[in-house]
């Protein structure tokens, strides 16, 4: 991934009436950008569906990083597509005596991130997960679009802003997250242990908005991966999904097997197989098929660019 540096530092001087004021702050702005083209075959039992059809997607991203003079770092996250979301909502209106005028949520972006990180650990405002989500993550899937993401399990039903604060120690870390109407809670706890050449993670998190509790659990043993991850709720019911990856050199291959559930409606087996193919320079070629007992089968292949 190549990045552009735009500005690296600034340095304002000024002079008036034999007093002169120098300061100088260094700071970076950086982009990154990543495309796809390929096909996409759907089969979902609608004759009037299209079987076969073309994709392709631009997403470019911008990274802003500075460091204070006491040593804080902070920075920014946002897409191109999305930094509209990023200016933030329009803020509170409040009354002459104090009091809010209507319950708008505050002046925060709904797409891109802000944060702020020191020894106390980080804070992250904005479109980021939650702390279940930053510390239980998903079984693996290799695919150009994703294929509805059906190894992905629910881990809460928090929707962004987020406000998000982490703190890592060695191998394990804390996150806990709130919306921007600081009224839900989610919490999450993970870690890793070295055994030899091996490692086993972990992740455990508490979403208080629907009362979700996920927990992941990885090893890895030389070039295989193999994770699981489960969680449950009153309102997504009881999810549970699986997958072993393989990678050697510029190949990988990752298959899953997931049973996903909405509240009141029985649970979707779904499987699926994918690989990629590292052609080098940023640029790879991916493919992948995932089915369900729905008898919905979707597949694409293409080639995903990174720059």
């Amino acid at each position: 991934m190549k990045n552009v540096l735009f500005a690296t530092s600034a340095i304002v001087a000024f002079t008036a009436g034999g007093a002169a004021f120098a300061d100088a702050h260094a700071a970076g702005v950086s982009t990154s950008a990543e495309a796809r083209l390929g096909l996409v075959y759907l089969d979902d039992g609608d004759d009037a569906t299209d079987d076969l059809f073309g994709t392709s997607r631009i997403r470019v991203k911008f990274a802003g990083t500075g460091t204070s003079d006491n040593g804080l770092t902070f920075g920014f996250n946002v897409r191109a597509d999305n930094a509209v979301g990023g200016q933030g909502q329009a803020g509170v209106t409040l009354n002459p005596d104090g009091t809010a005028a209507d319950p708008q949520s505050p002046g925060v972006g709904t797409d891109g991130d802000v944060f702020i990180s020191g020894s106390f650990g980080t804070l992250t405002y904005g479109d980021t997960d939650t702390g279940v989500e930053n510390r239980v993550g998903h079984p693996d899937q290799i695919s150009l679009t994703g294929l509805g993401d059906r190894q992905e399990i629910s881990r809460g039903g928090i929707s962004n802003p987020q406000i998000r604060y982490d703190y890592d120690f060695d191998s394990f870390g804390f996150s806990i997250s709130t919306q921007g109407n600081l009224e839900e809670i989610a919490v999450g706890v993970g870690g890793s242990f070295a055994i030899g050449a091996n490692s086993i993670g972990f992740g455990l998190g508490y979403d208080v908005a629907d009362e979700t509790i996920a927990a992941a659990l990885n090893a890895s043993f030389g070039a295989v991966t193999a994770k699981v991850a489960f969680s449950t709720s009153d309102d997504n019911g009881d999810d549970i999904s699986g997958s072993l990856k393989y990678v050697s050199g510029p190949l990988s291959v990752a298959g899953f097997v997931s049973s996903l559930e909405d509240a009141g409606t029985d649970s979707v087996l779904s499987y699926g197989l994918g690989m990629g193919y590292d052609m080098g320079g940023g640029l790879e070629l991916k493919t992948g098929i995932a089915a369900n007992d729905d008898d919905v089968i979707t597949a694409d292949l293409g080639f995903l660019m990174t720059f």
